[in-house]
């Protein structure tokens, strides 16, 4: 499970954390990447440490242009949990990978996915976030 972007409350990683906090206390296994930068760097440190996901999280920085796609290939799933997003070019592009895709409805990715077989539009909060997580995940 991945996600990137800028690190702020608009993209929600707090949310995303969240959730992997209810499926790791579940032991469901997974592993979860967190790239970008931004002002939140350090409170997405702290949740990560607060919820217990440590051994199974992995931080980057921001993730270039060039490296873009393996960074998408090597997930199976990518997460979108912003609170506003405009667009949502990453969507596209995580699609694009046949990613399947887990986004929030936050604006412009519902117009993109419309609950298409490889995505998924949910609401915020993270206990509804677990209802759309993959079958085999669950």
């Amino acid at each position: 499970i991945a996600t990137m972007g800028i690190l702020r409350r608009t993209k929600g990683q707090d949310i995303l954390l969240q959730a992997a906090a209810i499926l790791h206390r579940r032991n469901i296994k997974f592993k979860l990447v967190i790239a970008g930068k931004g002002r939140w760097h350090r409170k997405v440190n702290q949740w990560i440490q607060k919820f217990g996901l440590s051994a199974i999280t992995q931080r980057l920085d921001w993730i270039s242009n060039q490296d873009r796609d393996d960074f998408i290939d090597a997930m199976d799933i990518f997460c979108l949990p912003s609170r506003n997003e405009t667009f949502g070019m990453v969507v596209i592009e995580a699609m694009a990978r046949k990613r399947l895709v887990v986004a929030t409805r936050c604006g412009g990715p519902q117009g993109i996915i419309e609950h298409q077989k490889m995505a998924s539009c949910v609401t915020l909060t993270p206990k509804v976030w677990l209802t759309h997580w993959p079958k085999p995940l669950l």
